[in-house]
C-alpha cells in the first residue's frame, strides 16, 4: 500500500475564491480551525494551529504559486513523522478543481493507522470547506471529541481490528487486546474507524460503556468508563503527537 493520501474534488467557486480560503487566516478560521495563529500565509514562514484545544501543530510554508499551487510541510504532531502537502488549483468551467496530496507518515508500525486517520479527517475537513465556499455556512463538523476509547485499529474487510491498546484507558479496562475485531460500542455497531469516532463525539468521558468484540472465534464483551482525551493529552504528550492513531 502506498504511503500517500491523494484526493481530487471540485468546488463551485472561482480559483481566486478557493485560493483565498487556503491562504487567508480569517478564511482558515471559518472552515479549518478557529484558532489559526497567523496574519498572513507566506512562503518560508510557519503557521500555528490549535486544533480545538487538543492538538497543537505548525506548518512550514515551502512554496506559493498564487492561484496555482501551495506546498507546505507539517512536523511530527498528529502523525508520527514529517508530512509533506501539495495543493493544486485548476480552473474549470464550473469552478475549481483541487487536488490535495499528502506524503510521509513515518517509518514505524504506526504509519498505516495514521494514513487511515488522515483519510477520514481530511475527507471531513474537505466537506466543511465545500460547505463554506458553496453555501457561505461556517459549521465545523470535523474535530476530535473529549470522549476517548484508547485503542489503535485498522479498517479491514471484516471490520475494525485492534492493533494496540493504550494503558489506563477505556480499551484496556474493558479488556480489549491486539487482534480483536470491534463489533459494537454502546448501542453503535462498529464497521470502521468512523463509527468509533462518531460514538466518542456523542458521549462524554466517565460514561459507562459496554463494548463487544470478536476473539478466537467467540464474541467477548467488556464494560468500562470512557476515557478523557484532554486529560490524557496533558498527562502524556505522546498521545498528542500520535493523535490520529488513537480512537
Amino acid at each position: 500500500m502506498t504511503r500517500k493520501y491523494e484526493r481530487t474534488f471540485h468546488v463551485g467557486v472561482p480559483v481566486e475564491r478557493a485560493w483565498q480560503a487556503f491562504t487567508d487566516p480569517e478564511e482558515l478560521k471559518a472552515w479549518f480551525t478557529p484558532s489559526t495563529q497567523a496574519t498572513e500565509v507566506k512562503a518560508g514562514e510557519a503557521v500555528t494551529f490549535d486544533a480545538f484545544g487538543l492538538v497543537n501543530f505548525d506548518i512550514q510554508v515551502k512554496e506559493i504559486q498564487p492561484g496555482r499551487l501551495l506546498r507546505y510541510s507539517q512536523g511530527p504532531a498528529v502523525t508520527p513523522g514529517t508530512t509533506d502537502f501539495t495543493v493544486v488549483f485548476e480552473a474549470t468551467d464550473a469552478g475549481t478543481r483541487i487536488t490535495i496530496t499528502q506524503e510521509g507518515f513515518g517509518d514505524g508500525d504506526e504509519w498505516l493507522e495514521s494514513l487511515q486517520g488522515v483519510t477520514m479527517g481530511i475527507n471531513e475537513t474537505i466537506a466543511d470547506l465545500i460547505l463554506y465556499l458553496e453555501t457561505g455556512v461556517s459549521f465545523l463538523r470535523h474535530g476530535p471529541s473529549n470522549g476517548f476509547a484508547g485503542f489503535a485499529a485498522l479498517d479491514e474487510p471484516a471490520g475494525l481490528r485492534v492493533y494496540d491498546v493504550l494503558a489506563g484507558t477505556f480499551a484496556e479496562e474493558a479488556g480489549l487486546r491486539p487482534g480483536d475485531i470491534v463489533l459494537k460500542i454502546g448501542r453503535c455497531p462498529v464497521f470502521d474507524r468512523r463509527d468509533v469516532a462518531i460514538f466518542t463525539r456523542e458521549h462524554e468521558p466517565g460514561e459507562e460503556v459496554e463494548a463487544f468484540w470478536a476473539r478466537d472465534g467467540e464474541i467477548t464483551r467488556g464494560t468500562a468508563r470512557l476515557s478523557d482525551r484532554r486529560s490524557l493529552v496533558v498527562a502524556d504528550p505522546a498521545v498528542e503527537r500520535s493523535a490520529l492513531r488513537w480512537l
